[in-house]
């Protein structure tokens, strides 16, 4: 589903190839923690991404990058909702963590 993501991306919404390039790279850390816990994209829950948010955080990634990494993976469900993979949006109801104002 990640490649069809990225494909969308470039195609329907005009994506750079950096842009693409970004979100491949953290929709596939998302996807290496899941396939690690034993989930899939299809059916796991909010508390499944909040646990990869949590885990990134504490492995020392800084609030922005935490914020791009959700800011994917919100997109990629929204993506999967609109295609009749989920049922759901898990990420809908997520908060964007708090960035410091410069």
């Amino acid at each position: 589903y990640i490649e069809q993501f990225i494909e969308m991306m470039l195609a329907e919404r005009g994506a750079s190839a950096n842009t693409a390039a970004a979100y491949q790279r953290d929709l596939d850390d998302f996807s290496n923690f899941i396939s690690a816990k034993k989930h899939t994209v299809e059916t796991l829950g909010r508390a499944v991404i909040e646990d990869f948010l949590s885990v990134i955080s504490k492995n020392g990634m800084s609030p922005q990058t935490v914020a791009r990494k959700l800011s994917a993976i919100r997109q990629f469900y929204q993506f999967l909702y609109t295609e009749k993979v989920r049922v759901d949006n898990p990420t809908a109801t997520l908060e964007t963590p708090r960035l410091a104002k410069p």
